[in-house]
């Protein structure tokens, strides 16, 4: 029996897939849309040219941790949206996974993560309950 899905692989990697003994079962997404919070302009009156401070001649390579973590963050959240949506069809496997980060004019400070996938089953090992 032929079952129709949907896939961002490649007619290559299903015919891998196959002969590997997986199953593609549907597409899966994650997204996390987070708010950052106030981030300040550090190309403000305070800076010389370039955005750079006075002082601090390697200020534009300085890492801003918070923001960091946040990025972190809702990287896991998305993951873990999407390890949920595969769970919930008995998924063994993601695979071709593709990760995007958005900004939006109209909301300053929020940031937008996606993740998406194809679910595969396997139809001749035994992964466990939980989709790698």
């Amino acid at each position: 029996m032929v079952q129709a899905f949907t896939s961002g692989i490649s007619v290559g990697e299903l015919g891998l897939l196959r002969d590997r003994g997986f199953r593609p079962l549907k597409s899966v997404f994650g997204t996390c849309v987070y708010y950052l919070g106030y981030m300040p302009s550090w190309g403000g009156s305070t800076s010389t040219r370039n955005g750079i401070w006075p002082g601090y001649p390697n200020a534009g390579y300085i890492e801003i941790v918070p923001l960091t973590h946040a990025w972190n963050e809702a990287r896991g959240l998305a993951l873990s949206c999407l390890q949920a949506d595969a769970a919930g069809i008995d998924a063994d496997v993601v695979v071709g996974t593709q990760f995007s980060r958005s900004h939006y004019d109209w909301a300053t400070g929020l940031m937008e993560f996606s993740v998406t996938g194809t679910a595969v089953r396997s139809t001749v090992y035994d992964l466990g309950p939980e989709p790698v």
